[in-house]
């Protein structure tokens, strides 16, 4: 009922509003600026420094996919074996290639970031941050300014207000949500008990931590999905709960609304679920499970043309 009410209350912003799946939009789209985040290195190698990796990466992914203007893809480089940046490029493809490494030493934090053209594989911006842990935060700030200084990307106000909106301030949450994320993409049932722990600590330590409820939820989600719970009705209705819970902070965050339309399919609301989902792809563009979860619900009404 929640969710029914605040959709009913977005206006012209609303899944009501302009499908951003129809042809026009998704022209449009396809021919903006692109830019891969590959997955950060590791310079040490060990579990510390690889989930701080994989989260840095992850959180600007998250940043750069707020803009709506640029295209953003997480993942490896797409750039095959033995060719050039340039011959990897494509019409449509990847135009940038953000990359970096990471070493976590006790107090201490060395981050490596670099921007390269794919085209020409020229590189156009770079730089080394030696910092105190503690500076985490305000270190992924600056890589997103300088980005946007270096990208030919037009940011509008809103977006401006909307990347300096930190989903949390508190460092030790912070710290426990990338260990939980990290243990969530791995998509096993062991690692998802150990991201669950996770995100409840982050929540723990800031009640207010819209990104922690999501995740939370998501696992509970993906509980259900696996049959990995001898309640399953109970793990969605909590994962319904929580990410009721994560829209009321913010409703800012494209996971609450995949968990949202997932429980409504589950119960068969096929029609109430594809606005939930087109209202995360509407939030970011580059959301690739908000496009399957859209695929899977238009073959569930019976439009598998829709779906491809």
């Amino acid at each position: 009922a929640g969710t029914a009410i605040y959709l009913r209350q977005q206006g012209t912003e609303s899944v009501g509003a302009v499908s951003p799946l129809s042809e026009e939009a998704l022209e449009r789209w396809a021919a903006l600026p692109t830019i891969t985040v590959i997955p950060f290195e590791t310079i040490a190698g060990d579990d510390a420094e690889t989930y701080l990796a994989r989260g840095i990466a992850a959180d600007l992914t998250t940043d750069l996919s707020r803009l709506s203007g640029l295209r953003v893809i997480s993942g490896p480089s797409p750039v095959p074996p033995g060719k050039s940046a340039g011959e990897g490029a494509t019409k449509h493809g990847p135009r940038y290639l953000l990359s970096g490494a990471v070493q976590r030493a006790k107090g201490s934090l060395r981050i490596n970031v670099r921007l390269v053209n794919a085209e020409s594989g020229s590189q156009l911006w770079a730089e080394r941050y030696d910092r105190p842990f503690d500076d985490l935060l305000a270190v992924q700030e600056e890589i997103i300014h300088h980005l946007l200084k270096t990208l030919p990307v037009q940011v509008s106000e809103a977006e401006k207000q909307r990347l300096a909106q930190r989903y949390t301030r508190n460092l030790a949450a912070y710290d426990y949500f990338l260990r939980g994320r990290s243990a969530f993409l791995t998509r096993q049932r062991d690692e998802n008990a150990i991201a669950r722990e996770m995100y409840r600590k982050a929540i723990e330590l800031d009640p207010a931590f819209a990104r922690a409820y999501a995740g939370l939820a998501l696992t509970y989600a993906d509980e259900y999905r696996n049959q990995w719970a001898s309640d399953g009705k109970r793990s969605l209705e909590t994962a319904a709960q929580l990410a009721e819970t994560a829209l009321q902070i913010d409703p800012g965050i494209p996971d609450v609304y995949s968990v949202l339309g997932y429980v409504r399919a589950v119960h068969h609301d096929y029609p109430q679920a594809l606005q939930l989902h087109e209202r995360a792809v509407r939030l970011d563009p580059s959301y690739a499970d908000g496009y399957a979860y859209i695929a899977a619900t238009y073959s569930h009404l019976g439009k598998p043309e829709r779906a491809i």
